[in-house]
């Protein structure tokens, strides 16, 4: 819901789902809703709504949320195949990248 192709496409009760699940108490959810939007902001395919991009900076500098998120790719691949392990390692690499930015 957070990529670029669906930006007109959504109710604003959807689109403001991620902004509510950034908050979330459980810092798993937010690893999982930051491990999808690093995807989204560092795919070639993909790409993230440019609304959500403050809070993807914002998420990436929470070392508990990082840890989750990587979890979160490391569970999709083991569990539901997504993907491959390169795939996530480069994922994790921008998520780090994001991160690290001022």
């Amino acid at each position: 819901m957070t990529e670029k192709g669906l930006e007109n496409k959504l109710s604003k009760e959807v689109k403001d789902l991620p902004i509510k699940l950034s908050n979330h108490q459980d810092k798993r959810v937010v690893g999982a809703l930051l491990a999808e939007m690093a995807q989204a902001h560092g795919s070639k395919w993909l790409s993230l709504q440019k609304m959500y991009e403050p809070m993807l900076y914002g998420l990436s500098k929470d070392p508990e949320a990082v840890r989750y998120a990587e979890a979160w790719m490391d569970y999709q691949l083991e569990a539901f195949g997504f993907f491959n392990k390169e795939s996530w390692s480069k994922v994790k690499a921008h998520l780090r990248n994001l991160s690290e930015r001022d």
